[in-house]
């Protein structure tokens, strides 16, 4: 059975995801929609943390990393 889930809004955040509200986990829609599952959402926490603020690429490059990846993944919503 495959299910959809939409991106949470406000009335819906969980109680238990209140520690993140405000911060980047109410910014994107991929975020909102993890929050479906707020131990996933956690455990996101620490590695996106990781991966897209404190990496040692820098802004320019892991933007490049990213825009490679998706066009070698073909991923097109990554150019939209």
């Amino acid at each position: 059975m495959t299910r959809e889930y939409s991106p949470l809004g406000e009335a819906q955040w969980p109680a238990s995801l209140a520690d993140m509200k405000g911060g980047f986990a109410t910014r994107l829609n991929v975020y909102r929609t993890m929050a479906h599952n707020p131990a996933l959402l956690k455990a996101w926490g620490p590695l996106r943390e990781h991966i897209v603020t404190k990496n040692a690429l820098g802004a320019q490059f892991s933007e490049v990393v990213i825009l490679r990846t998706g066009h070698r993944m073909d991923a097109p919503y990554e150019w939209a």
